[in-house]
């Protein structure tokens, strides 16, 4: 009855997509184990609905491919999320830019003390160039440029909005943040806190960076 009832309001509220996410949480707990009930249910709710299903999971969420072939057939396409960078080029930059204001953009009436963070300037003549571009060079450093470490700092900077009398956005402050954050939020390849060093340590830990990374490809 409760599938009934789902299916009706699937097709009543007109859904285009149901997003699926930590998927590798419904593989089987052993390599000898068995296909769980969740995907069994899955590929049932793909082939009553037709409604598209974005499957989202760590890299071993592929293993589903493995141990439920009914269920690989109709998953028509798999694609990696890599981290983002801004250290090769001017689009690469704008798009982690993109993603920092998508999340300025859920702090509400307070977003007003987030200014620095709006780092796109559009011209008269339709041209755009890069505002403050130190610190979203700190923030991509702080994170390495993976969304969750992101979504991580601007949690944790929402609460002292929202918590702190007076909460101004500079550059003490986000360091006291990023202290705060846990291991697994940030840059694990430093040794130093982005927002209290010089900017000439930041470029200098760009530059090696891209330096490694040039010298990963030449070797693959």
């Amino acid at each position: 009855e409760k599938e009934y009832r789902l299916y009706h309001a699937l097709k009543n509220l007109c859904v285009q997509l149901i997003i699926v996410d930590e998927i590798h949480d419904f593989l089987p707990s052993t390599s000898k184990g068995t296909k769980s009930s969740a995907l069994a249910w899955l590929k049932g709710l793909m082939d009553n609905t037709l409604i598209p299903l974005l499957l989202l999971g760590t890299d071993k969420a592929l293993l589903i491919r493995d141990v439920y072939k009914e269920l690989a057939s109709r998953i028509r396409y798999t694609t990696p999320f890599v981290k983002f960078s801004v250290e090769n080029d001017q689009m690469s930059k704008f798009l982690f830019c993109e993603l920092v204001q998508s999340l300025v953009e859920q702090f509400g009436s307070k977003a007003n003390i987030l200014k620095s963070f709006n780092f796109i300037q559009t011209h008269s003549n339709g041209s755009c160039t890069f505002s403050n571009e130190s610190l979203l060079l700190r923030l991509y450093v702080a994170t390495d440029g993976i969304p969750r470490g992101l979504r991580d700092f601007f949690l944790e900077l929402n609460i002292e909005i929202h918590t702190v009398d007076n909460f101004k956005a500079n550059l003490p402050n986000l360091a006291r943040i990023y202290s705060m954050l846990d291991p697994s939020s940030i840059n694990e390849k430093i040794d130093f806190n982005p927002f209290s060093v010089d900017m000439k340590v930041i470029h200098k830990y760009l530059k090696m960076n891209v330096k490694n990374a040039e010298g990963k490809n030449e070797e693959n």
